[in-house]
């Protein structure tokens, strides 16, 4: 690499915000930026000129299933060289401190007729960033948990007002009013923490016994009221079947609020008065199908259970059937519909191992 090259570098990333280290085929370091230099906690005049496989394994210890070591390292050069740039995050330890790093690396080179190969890498420590990130989540999770003390109050009064006010029409469809704003908000909120859950790898599904039958009218059918909309249930199979089935009922309960919900809302949009529920236990495990009037709107039919999908709901969003596919699938079940403009109805069927 000449002068006017080595300048072209320096031009391009000297004064980034991201390291950037270059190398020959042979392992010489030919240009490392002050970046890159902060990163691994060294100078740039300590870097530059010298080998890198010799030297980079000394400063940095890759908390992965590689070893950093020259053979690893000509393997992956060999690899970018043939066109296939590589980038990870990775943990590494410099000067015995634990540092979360992004890296991206490729081949390049400077004459396309006599192509003489460097390697380029980038490197963006990401530990602060992550540092930032949990310490957000954590804030998240706090106000959740306030918002929810307070919407138990709203929710509880709103009841009490239903029951004391029996001869007041106007005061008993307030209060429903209230307690369904009140109940939309806690799931969301619920919604929304079992995600990120979920997407974190922190859930692990805690199965316990569970009479089906009972669980789902005190959990499920009280906890989503809609004033003159009823679910029919029937067991297919033996109910005796569903009086112990083994689910994890914290997060079940809200995979079938969701589903419930949204079945009980497009009854009331198409104007009828029941929504289907069947379930049945057997050797190939739970069923909950749910089937409701009315389709899913076109627009939406191929992304259905995609997270931000919703359409003509003006409180809607997007993401109660997202998170109920989340949940099943993170208990080892699945989640299908089918609509059908001919019926003008809408199926749910949920699987779950028992």
């Amino acid at each position: 690499m000449d002068e006017l090259e080595k300048k072209h570098l320096q031009a391009l990333h000297e004064h980034s915000l991201i390291g950037n280290i270059v190398i020959a085929m042979s392992g010489e370091i030919i240009y490392c930026n002050k970046k890159l230099a902060e990163i691994i906690d060294s100078e740039k005049n300590e870097i530059e000129g010298k080998n890198f496989f010799q030297e980079i394994p000394k400063l940095i210890k890759a908390k992965s299933n590689e070893e950093i070591n020259a053979e690893y390292l000509n393997k992956i050069f060999s690899s970018l060289i043939d066109g296939h740039p590589l980038e990870n995050e990775t943990k590494i330890l410099i000067n015995g401190k634990e540092v979360f790093v992004n890296y991206h690396l490729h081949a390049f080179s400077f004459n396309e007729n006599d192509p003489e190969y460097y390697i380029s890498i980038s490197v963006e420590n990401t530990s602060e960033k992550r540092r930032i990130d949990e310490a957000k989540k954590v804030s998240e999770m706090i106000t959740d948990h306030d918002i929810k003390t307070q919407l138990q109050i709203v929710i509880g009064f709103s009841e009490l007002i239903e029951e004391e006010e029996a001869d007041d029409s106007d005061s008993k469809k307030f209060a429903a009013t209230i307690n369904k704003a009140g109940r939309n908000i806690k799931t969301i909120i619920d919604n929304k923490t079992l995600v990120e859950k979920i997407r974190m790898g922190q859930y692990r599904p805690e199965k316990t016994g569970c009479n089906l039958l009972d669980f789902f009218k005190k959990e499920i059918l009280s906890s989503v009221r809609h004033q003159g909309i009823d679910a029919k249930i029937s067991y297919p199979g033996n109910p005796l079947h569903l009086m112990d089935v083994k689910i994890d009922q914290r997060v079940i309960k809200y995979l079938l609020i969701n589903l419930v919900r949204n079945a009980f809302e497009a009854c009331e949009m198409a104007g009828q008065k029941n929504i289907f529920v069947s379930m049945e236990a057997n050797e190939r495990g739970l069923f909950i199908i749910i089937k409701n009037p009315g389709t899913i709107p076109s627009e939406i039919r191929g992304r259905f259970m995609e997270e931000g999908v919703t359409f003509g709901k003006k409180d809607g969003t997007g993401l109660g059937v997202f998170s109920a596919k989340l949940i099943a699938e993170a208990n080892g079940g699945t989640i299908s519909y089918e609509t059908s403009d001919e019926a003008n109805t809408t199926t749910i069927t949920v699987v779950l191992p028992v």
